[in-house]
């Protein structure tokens, strides 16, 4: 205070300044911020995992005309059971000889049969249950033929 005079001091009182502001001995300029450590905002969440698709039937789904085969192209467990199936009729085929071809004629036809019965489920438990007698069937036929040929 000891360097303003008397106007200076009515100017600054009136300007609004404090006279602590003034006085650059008593107080002394204000030291800036520390410096703010930049801290990364934390990763986003991993993206869920897409559901499991359905793997494809052993037919073409776009040809689904059957209510069974709209079920089986729906479902995805019902869709591996016909993904086993097929495997079960391939492998069965393969297993039979040159010699056998009454037999696979006769398979063939059986096969048929089951596409029949298969097309009289609508619902998903009939379905499970016509494949999973049709896939032991198939499997007992091939262990029977692999055994015939040792």
């Amino acid at each position: 205070m000891k360097y303003l005079t008397g106007s200076l001091l009515a100017l600054c009182l009136t300007g609004g300044l404090s006279l602590a502001a003034a006085d650059p001995v008593d107080n002394p300029p204000p030291q800036p911020a520390p410096a703010v450590e930049h801290v990364e905002p934390p990763p986003p969440p991993p993206k869920p995992k897409p559901k499991p698709r359905p793997k494809p039937a052993s037919f073409d789904c776009r040809d689904a005309f059957e209510e069974s085969e709209k079920l089986i192209c729906t479902s995805f467990e019902l869709a591996r059971l016909d993904q086993q199936m097929l495997r079960a009729f391939n492998n069965y085929m393969d297993s039979l000889g040159p010699d056998q071809g009454l037999t696979a004629q006769s398979a063939e036809l059986a096969q048929r049969r089951f596409v029949i019965e298969r097309s009289n489920c609508y619902d998903e438990d009939c379905i499970r249950s016509v494949y999973g007698e049709r896939i032991r069937t198939l499997r007992s036929q091939h262990n029977t033929n692999m055994g015939l040929r040792r």
